[in-house]
Parts: C-alpha cells; sequence; structure tokens
C-alpha cells in the first residue's frame, strides 16, 4: 500500500477475532475499519462481520504509529526474553518499513 500496488490489507490481532481493515483512496487518504469477525454464522445470525469503528486516516500518521507499536511489541518480547519466529519476521518487516519511511520522508 505504501508503494502504490495494493489498494487493500487486512491486519489481525493475535487472538482473533479482531482485525482492522485499510482501503486505499489515492496516496492521501486511507480508510480504516476495525471489524469484529464472529464465526458460526450457520449456527448463530449474529455472526458474520461487525464494523465496530471507522475512520479516515493520513497515512503517514498510520505507518508510523504502526512502526511505533511494532517497536515497542518487539523490545517487550525482548524484555520478557521471548524468542519466535513471528517475532523474528515482525523484527524484519519492522526494520523494512523504518527503510522505507526515511526514503519517503
Amino acid at each position: 500500500m505504501v508503494d502504490g500496488i495494493k489498494e487493500e490489507a487486512e491486519l489481525w490481532f493475535m487472538d482473533g477475532p479482531f482485525y482492522v481493515r485499510i482501503f486505499t483512496k489515492g496516496r492521501e487518504r486511507w480508510y480504516v475499519e476495525c471489524i469484529h469477525s464472529r464465526k458460526n454464522v450457520a449456527l448463530n445470525p449474529a455472526c458474520g462481520e461487525v464494523v465496530e469503528y471507522s475512520t479516515i486516516v493520513e497515512p503517514m500518521t498510520m505507518l508510523k504509529s504502526l512502526l511505533s507499536v511494532a517497536y515497542e511489541t518487539i523490545n517487550q518480547c525482548k524484555k520478557n526474553e521471548w524468542t519466535l519466529s513471528d517475532l523474528d519476521l515482525l523484527i524484519t518487516r519492522s526494520n523494512q518499513m523504518r527503510s522505507r519511511l526515511m526514503k519517503l520522508s
């Protein structure tokens, strides 16, 4: 999305069933939806996806915020001496994003 190639992304919370869906509307703003995904629609009519909150954001502000949260997560995991393959991936992707943002600034 940063490069203008993708127009939509989903960011799932670790423990589900919540995620954030982001849509691009040009390079100037992104639309963000916070969604509660309820399973087993066949068993319970109240199931399905519910948009709990939506807003419009400036992309660079959101990216900087996401990067800040990613580094805070990394620091807390290191502080607790947790080693996970997901953590290694988060470190790699966060560093890649930081490099890309620095080029855009």
